[in-house]
């Protein structure tokens, strides 16, 4: 049931760019108020009587929120496919990333062999196992190598995307050698290769707690235990400044804030020491 639960919303976070449900409540609040206000504003001449100012602008306007609703949850729903399709792809990667890389070269040789048409006569076969994005100079160090065996065309097998550069370089120099590529899911559904739901659950829970270690990790930098005597130093120094200072309210107000990120400190400190 936990599970689930971070699984919706890891889809719900994703889908609205990484605004968490408190950044989404008040994008839903703000954007019906100025809805609102506009059609009051645009009902107002015509409607003389008060109610009806403001009945029909709301009515209007919970119109418009359901039918909005309606198409969101479409999106919504076409994005939670295209992602589990990304997420299921990129897992199939890391399978032929982590893959011996002569069981590799066999198994896409296999792939080409298949395929007479599309790879004719006995072609040159390059890998490439890695998680970046394919660059230009990826594809440079293959295309030289196939040029100086007097090659017209190579196949490069991928596990990753392909960039623009890449795609560029390819297309501007294909006359003098031409580039084939074979991606990871290509191969994947030629060797009947299968990703299951709960792999692509496993992947999401995974990524999800990293995430939470990694910003658990940043705020505990922030007070971290050398920081103590550095916060009650700056504190200390802003106080004295006051006294000095044209605007005493503003230092002493910092004075306190930098007092109270000290403590924050010296808490996790003492926390850390008991565990």
């Amino acid at each position: 049931m936990k599970n689930q639960k971070i699984i919706q919303k890891y889809y719900k976070t994703t889908f609205h760019k990484g605004k968490n449900a408190f950044a989404r409540i008040t994008d839903f609040i703000a954007f019906r108020t100025i809805g609102f206000i506009i059609l009051y504003i645009w009902f107002m001449p015509t409607l003389k009587n008060p109610v009806l100012r403001v009945l029909l602008p709301l009515i209007s306007m919970s119109v418009l929120s359901i039918a909005f609703r309606l198409f969101k949850s479409i999106r919504f729903e076409r994005f939670c496919k295209a992602e589990k399709e990304r997420l299921r792809t990129k897992i199939l990667c890391e399978r032929f990333i982590l893959l011996n890389p002569q069981e590799l070269f066999d198994k896409v040789s296999q792939y080409i062999k298949s395929f007479p048409d599309r790879f004719p006569g006995n072609p040159k076969l390059f890998l490439l196992q890695k998680s970046a994005p394919v660059s230009a100079d990826d594809v440079l160090k293959f295309y030289q190598e196939a040029l100086n065996d007097g090659l017209d065309f190579f196949v490069l097998f991928h596990t990753s995307q392909i960039s623009d550069e890449a795609t560029e370089f390819v297309k501007k120099h294909e006359e003098n050698c031409k580039a084939l590529f074979i991606c990871a899911k290509e191969l994947a559904l030629y060797l009947s290769y299968t990703v299951s739901d709960s792999e692509i659950d496993n992947l999401i829970i995974e990524d999800v707690t990293k995430l939470k270690e990694k910003k658990k990790k940043s705020l505990s930098d922030i007070f971290k235990e050398d920081s103590i005597k550095k916060y009650f130093t700056v504190s200390f120094l802003l106080f004295v400044a006051s006294f000095f200072a044209g605007y005493p309210l503003y230092y002493r107000l910092a004075s306190i804030l930098a007092s109270f990120f000290g403590l924050i400190s010296l808490y996790f400190s003492k926390n850390k020491q008991s565990t």
